[in-house]
C-alpha cells in the first residue's frame, strides 16, 4: 500500500483529475450493468460512464502534448532572449532567470523552475535534464543537448543559443507548412463520416422500417427469418457509427497534424454528431402520444379505420388511462367534442403476430402492456363498430407499408 500512497502523491493535479473522473465513470458503468441492463436507458447511460472512464487520462496526455507544442512554440525566442541577456553581461543563470519574465506561457514557468534549481547548486547539465524528463520532446531534447555540450566544452554559449534558436524555428516553419499542406485531409476524413453517416441514416429510415416485412417473405420462400427486430438493427447501425467516428477522428489528426493525440478533438466532435443524430432525430417517437395522436386522426364514427403502422420503442409498463388522459388533454385544445370524455375502457390492447410477447417481453391484457425488458415493437390503431379503439401490437399486415418512427 505505501509504495501505491506514494505513486498518488507524486501525481500533478491533470493526473488526479483524471484518476478520479476514470473511478467515477467506472463506478457508473458498474452500477448502469447491474440497475439498467435491459432497459431503455442503459444504451445511453452506458456511453456517457465510458466517455467518463476514458476520456480523462486521454484529455490528459493531450493537455501534455499541447504543454510540448507550446513549449516548442516559445523555445527559440527564449532561447534568443537568453544569448542577449549573456551577451549584455549577465551569468547563464541569471540569463535563464530575467528572461523568464516574457510571455512564454508554460515555458516560463519550467524555465524558472531549472534556473532556481541552478542557484540551489544543482549542475547544469542535471537542472536541463530534468527539465527534458518533465517534457519529453523530441525536438526540445536535441535543442538542449547541443547546449548542454556547448556549455560543458566552453565555447560560445551565447552563439550556441542563437544557432539553435535558428535552427527550431526553421523546423516550426517547415512544421507549419506541412500542417497547411495536409490539412485538406482532414477535410477529406470529415466528409468521408459524414457520406458514411448519412447512408447508415438512409438506411435506418429505409431499410429497417421493411425488417418486418422482410422476415415475413423469407418464411414464405422458404428462407429463415432473422430474429433481429427493427430497433436492434438501428442500434446496430448507431454503433457502428460510433466506431467509425472515434477512429476517424483519430485518423484525422494523425494525417494532419501528424498526431493521434490532435484526433481526439475530431473524434469528440464526429461523436457528438452521431449522438444528436441518433437520439435526437432518429429515435422512434414515445408510443403513447403517438396511439393518442392515432385515435384522434381517426375520424369521429369511422368503423374498421386503421393509422399507419410504426416501430416504437417501450422500456415501461402503460395502460388505457395513461393513452386516455393525453387524448382527453388533446381533444380540449382542438375542440374535438367526441373525444373529451373518452376513458380508460374506451381504449383496449390486443396483441398480434407480436413477437416480443412471445419472448416474454411484453405482457399484453386489454388495457395494459406489461413491460418486463426493453424492447421495440410496431403497432397501430384500430376504430372499432362500437365506437371504441383498438392498439394492435405486433407485425404490420403484408399490404400495410410500416415505418419505423412514422407519424400516425
Amino acid at each position: 500500500m505505501k509504495p501505491i500512497k506514494k505513486e498518488l502523491r507524486n501525481l500533478n493535479k491533470p493526473q488526479k483529475i483524471a484518476l478520479i473522473m476514470t473511478i467515477i465513470g467506472a463506478g457508473i458503468l458498474l452500477v448502469s450493468t447491474v440497475l439498467l441492463i435491459g432497459t431503455g436507458y442503459f444504451q445511453a447511460v452506458a456511453i456517457i460512464a465510458v466517455m467518463l472512464t476514458g476520456l480523462p487520462y486521454t484529455f490528459y496526455k493531450y493537455w501534455e502534448y499541447r504543454k510540448i507544442r507550446s513549449i516548442e512554440k516559445y523555445l527559440p525566442d527564449y532561447l534568443r532572449d537568453v544569448s542577449e541577456a549573456i551577451d549584455s553581461g549577465l551569468t547563464l543563470t541569471q540569463a535563464l532567470t530575467s528572461s523568464t519574465k516574457g510571455s512564454y506561457g508554460v515555458l516560463s514557468t519550467e524555465m524558472e523552475r531549472t534556473a532556481n534549481q541552478i542557484s540551489w547548486g544543482v549542475s547544469f547539465e542535471d537542472a536541463m535534464m530534468k527539465f527534458i524528463n518533465r517534457n519529453p520532446s523530441y525536438l526540445t531534447k536535441k535543442a538542449i543537448m547541443v547546449i548542454i555540450e556547448s556549455q560543458k566544452s566552453g565555447g560560445d554559449i551565447a552563439k550556441a543559443l542563437r544557432t539553435v534558436a535558428t535552427d527550431i524555428k526553421s523546423v516550426g516553419r517547415m512544421k507549419k507548412q506541412r500542417e497547411r499542406k495536409l490539412k485538406v485531409y482532414t477535410y477529406s476524413i470529415y466528409f468521408i463520416f459524414f457520406l458514411f453517416l448519412g447512408i447508415i441514416v438512409v438506411l435506418t429510415i429505409s431499410f429497417v422500417p421493411a425488417t418486418p416485412d422482410l422476415n415475413r417473405a423469407a418464411g414464405i420462400v422458404g428462407g429463415t427469418p432473422t430474429d433481429l427486430s427493427p430497433m436492434d438493427f438501428q442500434n446496430y447501425f448507431f454503433h457502428l457509427a460510433l466506431i467509425q467516428a472515434f477512429f476517424a477522428g483519430l485518423i484525422g489528426g494523425q494525417m494532419g497534424k501528424g498526431s493521434i493525440l490532435e484526433g481526439v478533438k475530431h473524434s469528440i466532435v464526429m461523436i457528438l454528431v452521431t449522438v444528436v443524430i441518433f437520439q435526437f432525430f432518429l429515435a422512434p417517437p414515445a408510443f403513447e402520444n403517438s396511439m393518442a395522436e392515432g385515435i384522434i386522426r381517426i375520424a369521429p364514427g369511422a368503423v374498421d379505420e386503421e393509422t399507419g403502422h410504426a416501430v416504437y420503442t417501450i422500456d415501461e409498463t402503460t395502460n388505457s388511462e395513461k393513452i386516455a388522459e393525453i387524448v382527453r388533454r388533446k381533444a380540449e385544445e382542438d375542440d374535438i367534442t367526441e373525444l373529451i370524455d373518452i376513458s380508460s375502457e374506451d381504449i383496449t390492447f390486443v396483441a398480434m403476430d407480436c413477437q416480443p410477447c412471445v419472448d416474454n417481453k411484453l405482457a399484453v391484457s386489454q388495457h395494459e402492456v406489461e413491460v418486463k425488458e426493453s424492447t421495440s415493437v410496431g403497432a397501430r390503431v384500430k376504430s372499432l363498430p362500437d365506437g371504441r379503439f383498438q392498439v394492435i401490437l405486433g407485425e404490420a399486415p403484408m399490404d400495410t407499408e410500416a415505418q419505423t418512427g412514422a407519424p400516425i
